[in-house]
């Protein structure tokens, strides 16, 4: 599961995931707020970061299925090693913004406290 930690990066995640392609009133979305009470592996750190050998510039390089991005297979992987349910990652989105990507180990660790309908508010120019 992939959130985002404030509220103006997730429109600013979906409006780079559509592309513009999409008007906000087209694509209504139910915005959940969950409370979450994990072990993470947190890139905000930059001891981490450096531990890993990864920056955020890598880590928020091109992805394609056919091509995976080499630093997110890597911390992907030392979160699985060192058991965490969950990473607090770099938004490609909005840059200086931080998501939760939440591991299928971690759900447990989740209640959600809100949801709301809400249409997209993407970051203006």
């Amino acid at each position: 599961m992939y959130g985002s930690i404030q509220e103006p990066t997730v429109w600013a995640e979906w409006s780079h995931a559509t592309r513009g392609g999409v008007a906000p009133e087209d694509d209504p979305r139910w915005l959940c707020v969950f409370d979450a009470d994990l072990s993470v592996l947190d890139l905000r750190s930059p001891e981490i970061l450096d531990a890993l050998d990864v920056t955020v510039d890598d880590l928020n390089a091109d992805w394609a299925p056919g091509a995976p991005n080499s630093a997110c297979l890597k911390v992907s992987a030392a979160a699985a090693a060192a058991g965490a349910e969950g990473m607090i990652v770099p938004s490609a989105a909005h840059p200086g913004a931080w998501n939760l990507d939440v591991l299928p180990k971690g759900f447990l660790g989740l209640r959600r406290i809100k949801r709301e309908h809400k249409i997209p508010e993407p970051p203006t120019p």
